[in-house]
């Protein structure tokens, strides 16, 4: 789930085109350590996941909005609204589930230079268990060059 969670926000991300990314978004590039905390609520006793990772953006990788992608794989995400200013994104896409209704996860995404921070949420029902509640805090840094 905290790998989907990661994967949703980069849609997002890749679903802007490279001019707009390169032009609304601000983000220093260099070597980023983003850090991730990933809680669920409902019938399922699922503990918080934390995940620590660091990944390089460069110019180029802006410019391109391709800086988001790296080992994030493929997705059947939609994004189905979108508000983009210069420190920050919003927005809502529609998720297939595997186990159950479609789902929607609701995100926003805020960048101050050299730091990042946001949040992603979702509901979602498991057949036979019932409803689940998805949230996810995402903050990243500059950590220095690649």
């Amino acid at each position: 789930m905290q790998r989907t969670a990661i994967t949703l926000a980069a849609l997002l991300a890749s679903s802007l085109t490279g001019n707009a990314m390169a032009q609304s978004i601000d983000m220093n590039p260099g070597l980023w350590r983003n850090d991730t905390r990933v809680t669920f609520e409902g019938m399922l006793n699922l503990p918080t996941q934390q995940n620590t990772s660091e990944q390089c953006i460069t110019d180029a990788d802006l410019a391109e909005g391709s800086g988001f992608l790296d080992d994030m794989g493929g997705n059947e995400c939609t994004v189905v609204d979108r508000t983009v200013t210069p420190g920050q994104i919003d927005y809502v896409m529609s998720c297939p589930s595997e186990v159950g209704e479609p789902f929607e996860m609701r995100g926003s995404l805020v960048f101050e230079g050299d730091r990042s921070s946001g949040s992603i949420e979702g509901e979602f029902t498991i057949p036979g268990l019932g409803d689940m509640r998805m949230r996810m805090e995402i903050s990243g840094e500059r950590i220095g060059e690649c």
